[in-house]
């Protein structure tokens, strides 16, 4: 028998109560919503990282990339390639395993992803403009997965 498995979300979690919140400023909403509750320091280190490093093209920006982007992950393995202007949210809920390539213009959001978290797993290739969203629930890629270009994965009780 197949256990059906129930997702609820809390107002206060919703993205449009974080949004809409008239209590909060600008920049903690937006701090919230980028990196979660986190300091300002840790805001200002994504954003010193993903600003002046994600744009650059060629060999040194993958180079750049991958000295200083593993600084924002939970957990990040050896060999991880970072492409052109990907977008990190929520980057302590996610682990990447041994060389996984993440490539130009991915969105990869961990935020509804609870303690089990965001994971790709090695030898994983999240291709050009994918986007993977954690609304609620954890995402778990297995190792060796290719996700073709464009794809959208949302989680919406757990993947």
């Amino acid at each position: 028998m197949m256990q059906e498995r129930v997702c609820e979300i809390a107002e206060e979690e919703l993205i449009r109560h974080k949004l809409f919140n008239e209590r909060k400023t600008p920049l903690q909403k937006y701090k919230e919503l980028v990196i979660g509750d986190k300091s300002l320091l840790q805001l200002i280190k994504y954003e010193l990282v993903t600003t002046l490093l994600g744009p650059i093209p060629g060999a040194l920006g993958l180079t750049l990339r991958k000295l200083f982007y593993p600084m924002l992950f939970k957990h990040i393995g050896k060999g991880v390639i970072f492409g052109q202007n990907v977008v990190i949210r929520h980057s302590d809920k996610i682990r990447l395993g041994n060389r996984v390539v993440l490539d130009d213009y991915c969105l990869i959001d961990a935020r509804g992803s609870g303690e089990d978290g965001l994971i790709i797993g090695d030898d994983s290739i999240i291709n050009r403009g994918v986007t993977i969203k954690s609304k609620v629930g954890p995402i778990h890629i297995e190792a060796s997965a290719n996700i073709g270009a464009a794809t959208v994965i949302i989680s919406v009780g757990g993947v």
